[in-house]
């Protein structure tokens, strides 16, 4: 399982909030004297702090996992690894 959520690159952090817009390319139209859209349209998130185009990232939902699976612990293994070897460096000091 995996939930969507916007990352702001230049804050470098997970956004609860964006400034959502709707682009669209436009050229100038020198006869009737307007910009004109084109066919190239998009809706953009952007960081309420500093305006940075916010990036969609995908983040795994361990607790929903462990109720579907029944298992007790659904982290990576590589993550594991890690908090097991952080368990004993703190035992030794």
């Amino acid at each position: 399982m995996a939930k969507a959520y916007c990352y702001c690159p230049e804050c470098k952090k997970m956004l609860t909030q964006v400034l959502s817009s709707f682009e669209c390319l436009s050229t100038w139209n020198k006869a009737e004297g307007y910009y004109v859209s084109g066919n190239e349209c998009k809706s953009v998130n952007r960081c309420p702090d500093c305006g940075t185009l916010a990036k969609e990232k995908e983040r795994k939902i361990h607790r929903e996992l462990k109720k579907e699976t029944g298992e007790k612990d659904v982290r990576p293994l590589h993550i594991k690894k890690k908090l097991k070897e952080k368990i004993i460096q703190q035992g030794r000091g």
